[in-house]
């Protein structure tokens, strides 16, 4: 999330400490997108289900 205008940091720039926040934060949000994901295909999959 880079303000416009500044380049944008890469995590393998970052000290180590901020890179692990970074790379922990990265896959907490991968994590949540892909339950959302399976959620929503689960729940899909239930609806057609009933409907025949």
């Amino acid at each position: 999330m880079a303000v416009q205008g500044t380049p944008s940091q890469r995590i393998s720039d970052l000290p180590r400490e901020q890179r692990l926040t970074a790379l922990y934060r990265r896959a907490a949000a991968e994590r949540q997108r892909f339950d959302a994901t399976r959620n929503q295909g689960t729940w899909l999959s239930r609806l057609k289900s009933r409907l025949g």
